[in-house]
């Protein structure tokens, strides 16, 4: 599996199958009773006017439209971790065509 890394946190792999995205910080973290809402669309922590509430949902949607899935890990005071998981497309060598 190749792996590739940046500086900013983040982190891609393929298999040749399925490519992983994964992005990671060591924030505060995100409570618990929080994780099942922060994908539902106009949910927000930030004060009004701040945030729509929208680019968690939307990632997950646009994730979603490619056949993908989208997962978070996070604990308090230590960061959270997101990891996108899409599947890859294969050229076929003889017909020059791509598939997935």
């Amino acid at each position: 599996m190749e792996t590739r890394s940046s500086r900013d946190g983040s982190e891609a792999q393929g298999n040749g199958h399925n490519i992983y995205l994964v992005v990671r910080d060591n924030g505060y973290g995100i409570p618990e009773n929080l994780i099942e809402k922060i994908f539902q669309p106009f949910f927000t922590t930030k004060s009004e006017g701040d945030g729509t509430g929208l680019g968690l949902c939307i990632c997950k949607q646009i994730v979603e439209d490619h056949n993908g899935t989208i997962g978070v890990s996070s604990h308090e005071n230590v960061g959270t971790e997101f990891c996108v998981q899409l599947p890859g497309i294969h050229r076929d060598p003889d017909v020059g065509e791509m598939t997935n």
